[in-house]
């Protein structure tokens, strides 16, 4: 039998190993390891930026390696509610978001990541209207691989086909139609040709214009519709020009000149529905002016002009300016034929959308006004002049 002062000292020497392993059966009393930190994320894919027609969507993403990531997107370097996903998406784009600059900040337990700026950028989109209808008879022929030209009944739109643009006879036709376009000028035509062209078609197109009543006085531009699926409507594009008469280049008539035929050509790569419009212009008033009276010049065209860039008949919506795209114009003077009288002055209005013209004080019957301005770059090297007429009368 064990004595039992042993059996006392074996139990408490139980009871120190006990303690000193941290206690028994129901777990010990000691500090848990803290958890090992996640790596920092580390952004592989940086956001691209987006470039979009008016309307459309725009998703902006981001690629990042790590574990247990989170994401939140940022607009203009302030936060997007609820964009805390791998991706971001507008929908629809409006012009206000041109220009926003959007980032995301990626981050886990082991910190954070902010990635670089994605610029979204977006474009007017082309403006829309109804596919016009014939207003006369087309004029067509058959041209074959050796090429041809047809020209229509009023001798001011001609289509040149190129040798071998047709592997065989091909009818093709002009058809006058009414005018829709944007800005339009009244001319008009729906080209048309069976088949494929394996080259460009050239199309020059002319206008009537009468510079003693300062019609000319317009910068013009050749736009093509095209037809949206399922409906009876098409959206515009301006089209590069391939040549320009001297007068259309920058409407230099004078106006003591009789009429005239400005033109410009542009080459098609397929059918379509072709029309001149107006890229700038100045709009007088109809009514008379009196002496010391005054009137506001509208300055009217359409953003995409038609002198910009190099490569012929390439294409670009075609949406109504806005007063912030217009130029300021940079010379500007009212004149009287013969300039024997008084014509008043043209000076810059309130934004580049206008002019404002102040009449003489005095005028001796009916006088009319040529008021010209001259813009130094209308996205061309050249300049333009563009003019109207008013008419002063006591």
């Amino acid at each position: 039998m064990t004595p039992t002062w042993i059996k006392t000292l074996l139990a408490a020497a139980g009871a120190l190993v006990l303690a000193a392993c941290g206690g028994g059966g129901g777990g010990g009393g000691g500090a848990t390891p803290s958890p090992t930190p996640d790596p920092a994320p580390v952004i592989t894919t940086q956001p691209a930026s987006v470039s979009v027609v008016e309307g459309a969507a725009a998703t902006f993403s981001v690629a990042a390696s790590g574990n247990n990531l989170t994401y939140q997107w940022r607009r203009n370097g302030s936060t997007i509610a609820g964009a805390v996903s791998a991706s971001y998406s507008i929908a629809p784009t409006t012009a206000a978001d041109n220009g926003a600059q959007f980032s995301v900040v990626v981050a886990n337990s082991g910190g954070s990541v902010t990635s670089n700026n994605a610029t979204l950028t977006v474009t007017a989109a082309p403006a829309r209207t109804a596919v016009g209808t014939a207003t006369g008879p087309a004029a067509s022929a058959s041209i074959g691989a050796g090429g041809g030209s047809l020209t229509d009944g009023s001798g001011l739109i001609t289509i040149t086909v190129p040798a071998n643009a047709f592997a065989a006879a091909t009818s093709v036709s002009i058809t006058p139609i009414t005018d829709t376009t944007p800005g339009g000028l009244g001319y008009s035509y729906r080209i048309d040709w069976s088949g494929t062209a394996a080259q460009p078609i050239a199309v020059k197109i002319g206008r009537l214009a009468d510079c003693r009543l300062g019609s000319a006085g317009v910068l013009i531009g050749v736009a093509e519709q095209r037809a949206v699926a399922g409906t009876s409507q098409g959206d515009w594009y301006r089209l590069r020009p391939a040549a320009r008469a001297a007068t259309g280049a920058s409407d230099n008539c004078t106006a003591s000149t009789a009429a005239i035929v400005e033109e410009i050509t542009v080459n098609l790569a397929e059918p379509r529905v072709v029309s001149l419009y107006a890229a700038l212009a100045l709009k007088a008033p109809t009514a008379d002016i009196a002496p010391n009276g005054s009137a506001s010049i509208a300055v009217a065209g359409l953003c995409a002009d038609p002198l910009a860039g190099t490569a012929p008949s390439a294409s670009a919506p075609l949406p109504a300016c806005v007063a912030a795209d217009l130029p300021t114009s940079t010379a500007r003077s009212a004149t009287v034929a013969g300039g024997t009288t008084a014509a008043g002055t043209l000076a810059n209005g309130a934004s580049a959308a206008s002019l404002t013209y102040t009449a003489p004080a005095a005028v001796t019957g009916l006088t009319p006004v040529e008021l010209t301005a001259t813009y130094a770059t209308v996205g061309s090297a050249s300049n333009v002049t563009v003019r109207a007429t008013v008419t002063v009368v006591p």
